[in-house]
């Protein structure tokens, strides 16, 4: 009878152990990439042309239009 409660207890421990163990590399791992930049790739972000066309379009528009100035005479 003892012998069976000290094997699950051995159990119960190896498991404990087991995942303080894994819990601890994830935090040191976690902890170290926290102070280094990431990187992403543009691969799959490509901005078209004829969004950019239409940006020029836009600002040549605004550019070619003037200043009114309204004079009323009494």
């Amino acid at each position: 009878m003892i012998k069976t409660k000290l094997n699950e207890l051995y159990l119960y421990l190896s498991v404990f152990i087991a995942s303080m163990v894994l819990f601890f590399v994830f935090f040191i791992m976690a902890s170290q990439t926290a102070y280094t930049e990431q990187t992403y790739e543009m691969t799959d972000h490509q901005i078209k042309s004829n969004s950019s066309e239409q940006v020029q379009k836009y600002e040549q528009k605004a550019n070619d239009q003037q200043s009114v100035l309204a004079v009323s005479l009494r």
